[in-house]
C-alpha cells in the first residue's frame, strides 16, 4: 500500500512456492521476523527483509514489512580481517528461521543453514544456553571446526566466526612440540 520507493508498490517479492512457509512463520507469532539479506526488487539495494504481523484479537489480518539497507553491514563484516586465520569465515544467522543473513560465501546468503555446528548453536541459544562462547564440532566428513559466537538477542541474530580446529590451534601445537623437543634435548644433556 505504501513504500518509500513508488516503483516498489505492488511488487511481489516472494514467489507462490514460499507463501505457505511465509504465512506459517510470519503470521503466527506476535513478533518481528528477520528473513535475511536480499536484493530489493523495488530499489536494487541489498536489504535485510523484516516483517511484523498485525493482529485483530487472535486473527492475523496482515503485516507490516520493511527492508533495512544492509550494504553498510555487509561491507563492514566483509572488511573484517582475521589475523593468522586465513580460512576463518564470518557468519550472521537469523536464529528463528536459520537463514544466513551474511556468509562470506555469498551464494549461501538468504538460504537456510544445514551446517551441523550452526544448527547446534541455534538450538543452544533457543534453549537458554550461553549467549557468548566457543563451540567445537565435527562435520559429516570428520573434520573438526571451532565456532566462536555471540547471540544478539534483541535482533535474534547469531554472529559466528568459524574456522578449522587445526588452523585455530596451529600455533599452540607448534609451541607445544617445540617445548617437548627442548625438554627432550635437556633430559639427554643431563644424562
Amino acid at each position: 500500500m505504501t513504500h518509500t520507493s513508488e516503483q516498489a508498490i505492488g511488487i511481489h517479492t516472494r514467489g507462490e512456492d514460499t507463501i505457505d512457509w511465509f504465512q506459517s512463520t510470519v503470521f503466527v507469532k506476535d513478533r518481528l521476523s528477520n528473513f535475511g539479506v536480499m536484493i530489493s526488487p523495488g530499489t536494487g539495494n541489498m536489504v535485510i527483509s523484516m516483517y511484523y504481523p498485525v493482529f485483530d484479537g487472535e486473527n492475523c489480518i496482515g503485516y507490516v514489512g520493511c527492508a533495512v539497507y544492509a550494504d553498510q553491514l555487509m561491507q563492514s563484516i566483509g572488511r573484517l580481517t582475521i589475523d593468522n586465520l586465513p580460512n576463518g569465515r564470518y557468519i550472521l544467522l537469523d536464529v528463528e528461521s536459520g537463514l544466513y543473513i551474511y556468509n562470506m560465501r555469498s551464494e549461501l546468503i538468504n538460504t537456510v543453514t544445514d551446517d551441523a555446528g550452526c544448527l547446534e548453536l541455534i538450538e543452544k541459544v533457543k534453549n537458554g544456553g550461553e549467549t557468548v562462547g566457543e563451540h567445537s564440532y565435527y562435520d559429516s566428513s570428520g573434520d573438526r571446526y571451532l565456532l566462536s559466537y555471540s547471540y544478539i538477542a534483541n535482533k535474534g541474530w547469531l554472529f559466528i566466526l568459524k574456522d578449522s580446529y587445526d588452523e585455530v590451534y596451529h600455533d599452540v601445537k607448534t609451541v607445544r612440540r617445540s617445548e617437548e623437543h627442548t625438554s627432550e634435548l635437556q633430559s639427554r644433556s643431563v644424562i
